[in-house]
């Protein structure tokens, strides 16, 4: 025993979907992909370079202890400091405690920290500044780089001139 289609001269149907829903699906599937290329070709750039500021501000940051050391010689003397040893903080040369900084330095004679960048890419080598100006009983401070690809790459708050 058969089915009405089974019979011979019965009508049989194509059970297949018609030719042009999977056009559709291929197209539709052809625009996915195009805009995750999109998506991917704009977010790839961006991350690289929020990357590299986020390390830019850890470099940025493990100067404050020293600021500190300044800062509070300032606040005793009512001076800054003639060497780094004098504000009690000796120059880290490959001791310090961030992984993006190989040294940071006093310069008294420009009242300048200084931070040598190191494990960032596009900012390899360059420095950071930190210039220490007096204002009556407070050290006010200005961070900066010489270097435009480093200054690119530093957080908003450390872009200015001195």
């Amino acid at each position: 025993m058969g089915t009405p289609y089974d019979a011979p001269g019965a009508e049989t149907r194509d059970k297949s979907p018609p030719k042009r829903n999977w056009t559709l699906i291929l197209l539709g599937g052809f625009a996915a992909l195009v805009a995750l290329v999109l998506v991917a070709a704009t977010a790839l750039p961006a991350f690289g370079d929020y990357s590299a500021r986020a390390k830019m501000s850890e470099a940025q940051l493990a100067m404050f202890s020293y600021r500190e050391g300044i800062v509070d010689y300032y606040a005793t003397h009512r001076k800054l400091p003639k060497s780094a040893s004098d504000a009690g903080i000796e120059d880290w040369v490959s001791t310090s405690p961030s992984d993006k900084v190989a040294r940071i330095t006093w310069v008294p004679a420009l009242s300048e920290l200084h931070a040598r960048v190191k494990a960032v890419p596009g900012a390899e080598g360059t420095t950071i500044k930190l210039r220490a100006m007096p204002q009556g009983d407070v050290l006010t401070w200005t961070c900066y780089s010489d270097d435009e690809a480093a200054r690119k790459l530093l957080p908003s708050t450390c872009r200015g001139k001195p």
